[in-house]
C-alpha cells in the first residue's frame, strides 16, 4: 500500500499578476509599479498600506484573480482590481519621508524640534519651568 500527500493551495498569494487577464489589462502604469514596491504605494481613499498586488485565490472567484492585498481597518485584507470602491486612481505613491505636510505645519514646530506645539496650550515667554 502507498500514500501520498497533495498540497493545495487556496485563499493565498499564487505570484504576480496576470497582465492580459480582462481585469488588469486596463489598470494604470502605476500599479505595476505597486506591483513591484508595494511598500511605496498605498491604495484607497485612506490610503491604505500595500502588502502586495498578485493573483489571488481566495474568496468569491476560487481561482487565480488579480488582486490587492492591504492593511484594513481591521487588519489585512484583499480586494480584487473590480472590487467595490476599487477605481484606476486607487494605488498613489506613498509621499518621500520629511516631505508631507505643510508650511503651516513645519512652522508649529518648536525651536528644538522636538515635535508639534499645542496650538490651545498656553505660551509662557519664561518657558516651561514656572
Amino acid at each position: 500500500m502507498r500514500y501520498e500527500t497533495k498540497t493545495v493551495r487556496v485563499g493565498e498569494n499564487m505570484g504576480p499578476v496576470d497582465w492580459d487577464h480582462p481585469m488588469a489589462k486596463d489598470v494604470p502604469p502605476i500599479w505595476r509599479e505597486a506591483e513591484r514596491s508595494p511598500a511605496d504605494f498605498t491604495f484607497g481613499v485612506y490610503e491604505r498600506s500595500i502588502l502586495a498586488i498578485c493573483m489571488y485565490d481566495g474568496w468569491p472567484y476560487w481561482r487565480p484573480t488579480p488582486a490587492i492585498h492591504f492593511i484594513g481597518p481591521l487588519g489585512p485584507d484583499w480586494t480584487h482590481f473590480n472590487g467595490y470602491g476599487v477605481r484606476p486612481d486607487s494605488i498613489k505613491r506613498r509621499p518621500a519621508q520629511g516631505t508631507s505636510g505643510s508650511a503651516q505645519d513645519a512652522q508649529r514646530l518648536d525651536p528644538q524640534g522636538a515635535g508639534p506645539v499645542r496650538q490651545d496650550a498656553p505660551q509662557s515667554p519664561q518657558g516651561d519651568d514656572q
